[in-house]
């Protein structure tokens, strides 16, 4: 797996999984940091990363940047 992108919330990273897993393109979210030990407000420091297979890393960059979520 590739990473392709970072997002600051987990909701921005699961708009860009299911737009990418519906032109085929599998996907898998790791969240880093705090926010999943401690939830707590302002303790959120690792960021979401978006990683997809080497071999769909390219397509998946130009459908990011095609709308925008790069």
């Amino acid at each position: 797996m590739k990473e392709i992108a970072q997002f600051p919330t987990i909701e921005e990273a699961y708009i860009a999984k299911g737009m990418l897993e519906s032109y085929g393109i599998s996907c898998r979210i790791e969240q880093n940091g705090l926010s999943s030990v401690f939830p707590a407000p302002g303790a959120y420091n690792g960021g979401i990363t978006l990683y997809v297979s080497e071999a769909q890393a390219e397509e998946a960059a130009n459908l990011l940047k095609e709308h925008g979520d790069d």
